[in-house]
């Protein structure tokens, strides 16, 4: 038997093993790379889709501002004098008051606002001028509380915004 022969065969065989552990390693790091690219591809789309109620969100606290600043016949939740445990009106709005939904557009969901009344009388300086100079006139404003989110979807991004609005008397 030639010896040289039996050397070969067994250095065949190492080359074998070791072009299998390889290719073991090389399937486990594109398998991971593939996991990472899937998992960022799934912040993207949850990035986007928060955007995108973001963005219906503001659109319907524009719409709920223009109705107060433009004189616009509104509804609004009246005064509520607070309570210890009372729930906000945006949680659970009050009997005959419900949220007040805008038309989805432009690849927007759809989004819904409501209004409350504060019933509170805010003095600001200076929000009127008597043509006199005077830099320190007091008028009073209404305050109203506007609340806007998008429709609740399960499984979808849901944004809350709100602002306060006030309207002189």
């Amino acid at each position: 038997m030639n010896i040289t022969h039996m050397t070969n065969s067994k250095q065949q065989g190492v080359a074998l093993i070791v072009s299998l552990l390889l290719l073991v390693a090389i399937t486990l790091l594109a398998t991971s790379a593939m996991r990472g690219t899937i998992i960022q591809e799934k912040m993207a789309s949850n990035l986007y889709d928060r955007e995108l109620a973001m963005q219906a969100a503001e659109r319907a606290l524009i719409a709920a501002e223009q109705l107060i600043v433009t004189g616009a016949p509104f509804v609004a939740i009246p005064p509520r004098v607070p309570t210890a445990g009372m729930q906000e009106a945006w949680e659970a709005p009050p009997a005959g008051f419900d949220w007040i939904s805008i038309a989805a557009g432009q690849g927007l969901p759809a989004a819904e606002y409501i209004i409350e009344d504060l019933d509170i009388q805010l003095a600001q300086p200076g929000c009127l001028s008597t043509g006199s100079g005077d830099s320190n006139v007091i008028c009073r404003l209404r305050a109203y509380r506007l609340t806007a989110r998008t429709a609740p979807i399960d499984g979808r991004a849901s944004v809350m915004l709100q602002t306060t609005v006030g309207l002189p008397i």
